[in-house]
């Protein structure tokens, strides 16, 4: 399923070569760029740092919870998120591994720990993660990298490009999604699906899931549906499968796989099993999306 995920980026031009699979040799996946995150973010800013709080503070329950700071970022390009916003507060995390300077050598990449330590006058792309009855956020992370994109890293322009057209189809999914353009909507239909599937990193405590709003959860369906299947990446079906998993199950849904007298089930077969029943069971169908 992985391998899935990261087959998603391909579409937004994200990743120019996909591992076929992530860990099966036992080797170590290349670092990615944070452009891979932006699906995922609930604000992205194009900022400065002006200042660092004196304060530590603990984020989470229990004890032997990281410290962390809080930066104040100047917001000069708000690319998503609240409107008029011209600051931010973003806790970063305070730790042996943290990496006080991203790469900018455009080899090793925008690698982190997890994490990035933020500095005064450092200028770069923010994308951010909103925090439950908190009055800053926290930066996205996950294994692969950490969703900062600084000003000075080569590919610096390039990647702002991406990430701009990713908040574009967040800002305004339902138009694209439903977009006479074949390319277009299957570029709306990925990074939707990213919003809605990809694990959620650099967010704490419980997640609740929620249903998409009426409008969007039928142009999604419809957009799963009518894409042409080449356009697709990975394919129609596994987009399917990952995507309506639980309400698969609520409906009873048969794999190709299970009945198909033992024998694995043709391409073919899997997309029509899947139109079929979306088809069916159009007006049944809610898409879901993990929120904080």
């Amino acid at each position: 399923m992985r391998h899935l995920i990261f087959s998603t980026l391909a579409v937004l031009g994200l990743v120019s070569v996909l591992p076929s699979s992530v860990e099966s040799c036992g080797k170590r996946m290349a670092p990615l760029s944070p452009t891979v995150l932006a699906p995922q973010a609930d604000v992205v800013v194009v900022g400065k740092v002006t200042s660092i709080e004196d304060e530590y503070i603990q984020i989470g329950e229990g004890e032997n919870q990281p410290l962390f700071r809080i930066a104040n970022v100047k917001v000069t390009d708000n690319l998503l998120g609240p409107k008029g916003v011209s600051s931010v507060r973003v806790a970063f995390h305070v730790g042996a591994n943290t990496v006080s300077v991203m790469p900018t050598d455009g080899k090793t990449n925008y690698r982190g720990s997890g994490s990035v330590a933020l500095e005064v006058d450092q200028e770069g792309v923010f994308l951010l993660s909103r925090r439950a009855k908190a009055d800053f956020y926290t930066i996205l992370s996950d294994y692969r990298t950490v969703g900062f994109l600084p000003k000075a890293h080569p590919n610096f322009h390039d990647d702002l490009e991406k990430i701009t057209g990713v908040t574009k189809v967040i800002k305004n999914p339902i138009t694209l999604l439903n977009s006479k353009n074949d390319d277009e909507r299957a570029n709306a239909l990925t990074t939707m699906y990213q919003r809605c599937y990809e694990a959620v990193y650099g967010r704490s405590g419980n997640l609740k899931v929620e249903e998409l709003p009426a409008d969007l959860n039928k142009a999604m369906l419809k957009a799963l549906l009518e894409t042409p299947n080449v356009t697709i990446v990975g394919s129609r079906y596994q987009m399917f499968a990952s995507l309506l998993g639980e309400e698969l199950k609520r409906l009873n849904y048969v794999s190709p796989h299970n009945s198909n007298n033992g024998q694995p089930a043709t391409e073919e077969m899997l997309d029509k099993s899947c139109k079929d029943f979306l088809t069916k069971n159009f007006d049944d169908l809610k898409i879901t999306r993990r929120m904080q």
